[in-house]
This record gives structure tokens, C-alpha cells and sequence, in this order.
């Protein structure tokens, strides 16, 4: 009824004795946190629970000075807006004594002392030009406060971070959460906690394994740790946006990275869903080697997670039947084929030209033409070898561009989105039912 809060400590153990213990104003100032968001301007001055406040019990009270300052600067001011509003102050005085309003002979523009804020909130920090420090941009303030923050720890011990990139650039990020203890650098470092949130890869890349926790929403919240997995902390500094993503697509290198993308580019243009809206990322797992061993970081951390590979090599089989086995999903290209081999083996003759053609603009005609010509034992003119396309040219194309040709995510991603994806409707579905499989995992609606 009075809209005052009832604190209390929660402990189980306590209401299993049917216990209960109130928290009192002094226990809550020991553990009251500092909140590091977006408004860190009370931080910079002596206000009612500013950081400030915590390193000593020396009070700042401006009130007989700031009275003094307003006396005298009310004097001031008055002599000169006498002459500025004469005028009005003429009429305001007529009307008074018209009206018999004393006003002691007349009526002057003066401050009102009464306007003028005497709390402690009054003295602030300001640089050596007299600037006020609450000018200081958003990130400047965030970054100043987390380092009182670390100095404060003894009597500050607990801090709240909303959105820790927010204002910062990335070399300023890895600043700010050392200066919160990320790498503690002393004792001190040590002596609070840090509860923040993020949504940012560089941050999930300047913090350990150990030191991040997953939240989950549903009919009830779950907070999994990452752990301190040799696994998981090269997974974090290889692939740190797969953490944030709900569905992990696991690639065996780059180019299958740059297919989705490019296929998501191509869609989102045209107006359709994407893999990457439905939370869906893809993380290069840097060879056929390390699939499982990212893939099953991802699966024990509890997301939906799937890989695509070649199957030109073999993964170890026990790894991918643990790795069925925990509910990850497989998908490959058709069987004993690379990526380039079942692309190349199943697109039109106009979308292999196009791809031939894109390949010269990216690398050369001169370095194109050695790759087929090395592939066919001949000479050759690509204008005149590309007029014909058949199952044998197709072959020797997929070999040539195994050589690099679109192994950037880069180059596979422009192809994806210029030549692959509209021509999807016309190529073999060996080819197309990966596709459209990968993106009905993530649950998008496949519509062409």
C-alpha cells in the first residue's frame, strides 16, 4: 500500500527451515551495484549513488559558496538587464502602483536564488579547460567509469553491464574489459564481479571460455557455461559469432560459407526469408579435420547445430556417429564429390560459363587459362573451349577450379548471389536438395 519494496535474501536452504532473513539499507548499499549503460553522467559528479561516492566518506557541500556566487551574480546581472528590459520593467511598475501592488518604488530583473540547485550533485568533474566530463562521448564515459569502477572494487563489488560494445570501438572494447578484471592485472581485479551482457563477437573474442555463460529464454530461463575446453576456446577465437547465432551450420572451409551467404543476399533482395534471420550462422571450420571437433562444441553447449562437407574425404566415422548421435544434422555433397564437383556437375551450361567468366574477372584471364590448359594437357582458347559444355568439360572445369577459384568466402559469396542462386531452378537437384534441406533445418520456408 505504501509502494515501498520488501528486500530479502534468497536462500533455499533458509526457506526449507522456513526461514527468512530481511535485508536492511546497510546491507544493500555493500552489495548495491554500479550500472556501467548508456547514462553515465551522475557517475562524473557527487550525486546520490555515484561511483564517486564510494572511494572515501569526504562529503562535498557547495551550498554557502554556491549562495554566495548567486548573491553576487544576482547583483550583477540586475544592473545590466535594468537597462536591456527597461521598457517592461516601465510597464510592469505603471501597473503596479496603478493597482496598489507594493512593490518598494519599482521592480527590477533580477536571478532567483530560489532556481538555483544546491545539492551535491552540483559539483561535477570537468577536464583542465573547465569542460564538464559529462561531455565526454558515450564510450569515453562508459570506458572512464569501468577504470573507477576497478578502483572503487573494495566498496563497489558488484557492476552491471547492458550491451558492453555499446559506444566502443573494438581496440577500446579489449580496454574496457580489462579494466573490469577480464585479465586481472592485480589483487584488486579480483575482489568484485561483473555481470554483463553482449551481443558483440569482439567481446566473445577478447574473453576466455571460461568466463562466459549462454542464457536461454523459454518457460524458464537456463544459463549454460562455456567452459575451459581447449575445443571451445579455439572455436570462440575462430568463429565468436556462432555464439550468437541459434542454428550452427558448421562448413568444412570457407567457400560453403560464402554459398549460404551469397544465397542469403540474393533471397533477402528479393523480399524472401534467410538462413541468417532465423538466427542460422555458418562457422569455417578450416578443413574436413576440425568439422566434428567445432561441430560438437556447439551440440554439448545446446544449439541446433548441423555440418556441410565433401565427401571427396572422410571424416572419422566415430566422430560423425557421435556427432549424429547427439542430434547434430549432416549434410554433404553427392557421394565421393567436392563442392566443386557437384556444382559444376549440376548447373546449366550458361551458369558454368558465367561462373568461368567470373572466375576470369576475379583472377585473370592469363591465370585461368593455365589452369584448364594445365588440367587438359593443351593449349586452349577459353571462348572457344567454353561454346560447348558437356559432362567431360564439366569435369575438367570443377578440377581447375579446385585450384582456388572461388575459395574466399568473398569470391564464392558474389557468385552465390550473381550466378548460383538464380539459376537454382534449373540446376540438378542433387545440388539443390542440399540446399533447400540446410535452409528447412533452420526452419525458413524454401519459396523460389
Amino acid at each position: 500500500d505504501d509502494l515501498e519494496p520488501n528486500w530479502s535474501l534468497i536462500s533455499e536452504r533458509a526457506e526449507a527451515q522456513g526461514l527468512s532473513r530481511n535485508l536492511s539499507w546497510s546491507d544493500r548499499v555493500q552489495i548495491a551495484p554500479v550500472r556501467i549503460g548508456s547514462y553515465m553522467h551522475h557517475h562524473l559528479s557527487w550525486q546520490k549513488g555515484s561511483i564517486l561516492g564510494r572511494f572515501s566518506d569526504e562529503k562535498t557541500d557547495a551550498s554557502a559558496q554556491l549562495v554566495e556566487a548567486v548573491r553576487n551574480a544576482r547583483d550583477n546581472f540586475g544592473d545590466s538587464a535594468d537597462v536591456e528590459v527597461k521598457e517592461t520593467l516601465d510597464i510592469v511598475t505603471k501597473a503596479a502602483v496603478k493597482l496598489g501592488v507594493p512593490i518598494d518604488d519599482k521592480v527590477r530583473a533580477m536571478l532567483d536564488v530560489n532556481s538555483v540547485s544546491f545539492s551535491g550533485g552540483t559539483v561535477s568533474l570537468h577536464d583542465n579547460r573547465g569542460v564538464p566530463l559529462r561531455n565526454l562521448g558515450l564510450g569515453s564515459s562508459r570506458l572512464l567509469v569501468a577504470g573507477l569502477q576497478n578502483e572503487a572494487a573494495r566498496s563497489a563489488s558488484i557492476a552491471l553491464v547492458d550491451e558492453v560494445e555499446m559506444g566502443l570501438e573494438p581496440h577500446r572494447i579489449a580496454k574496457f574489459l580489462t579494466a573490469l578484471g577480464s585479465k586481472p592485472l592485480s589483487q584488486k581485479s579480483e575482489d568484485f564481479q561483473v555481470f554483463m551482457t553482449t551481443h558483440s563477437p569482439i567481446v566473445l573474442r577478447e574473453l576466455a571460455a571460461k568466463q562466459l555463460h549462454i542464457i536461454r529464454h523459454g518457460d524458464n530461463h537456463t544459463i549454460t557455461p562455456v567452459g575451459d575446453e581447449d575445443d571451445v576456446q579455439g572455436t570462440l577465437r575462430l568463429a565468436p559469432e556462432a555464439f550468437l547465432g541459434r542454428h550452427v551450420l558448421v562448413c568444412e572451409g570457407a567457400t560453403e560459407v560464402g554459398l549460404v551467404r551469397g544465397i542469403d543476399l540474393y533471397r533477402e533482395q528479393r523480399g524472401l526469408s534467410t538462413f541468417g534471420a532465423a538466427g542460422g550462422v555458418c562457422a569455417d571450420a578450416g578443413g574436413i579435420g576440425n568439422i566434428y571437433k567445432r561441430a560438437i562444441s556447439f551440440i554439448r553447449l545446446g544449439y541446433s547445430v548441423a555440418v556441410l562437407r565433401d565427401d571427396d574425404k572422410q571424416p572419422q566415422a566415430d566422430d560423425e556417429h557421435s556427432f549424429r548421435d547427439s542430434g547434430g544434422v549432416v549434410f554433404k555433397w553427392s557421394t565421393d564429390n567436392a563442392f566443386e564437383d557437384a556444382l559444376f556437375a549440376c548447373v546449366s551450361d550458361d551458369a558454368v560459363r558465367d561462373l568461368c567468366e567470373l572466375a576470369i574477372k576475379i583472377h585473370g584471364r592469363d591465370e585461368i587459362s593455365k589452369n584448364l590448359s594445365s588440367v587438359c594437357n593443351e593449349a586452349l582458347d577459353i571462348d572457344t573451349w567454353l561454346e560447348h559444355i558437356d559432362d567431360d568439360r564439366r569435369g575438367k572445369i570443377a578440377k581447375a577450379a579446385k585450384l582456388g577459384w572461388f575459395k574466399r568466402i568473398s569470391y564464392m559469396e558474389q557468385a552465390a548471389r550473381e550466378i548460383l542462386a538464380p539459376s537454382l531452378s534449373t540446376a540438378h537437384e542433387n545440388f539443390c536438395s542440399v540446399v533447400k534441406e540446410i535452409y528447412r533445418w533452420a526452419g525458413v520456408e524454401w519459396v523460389v
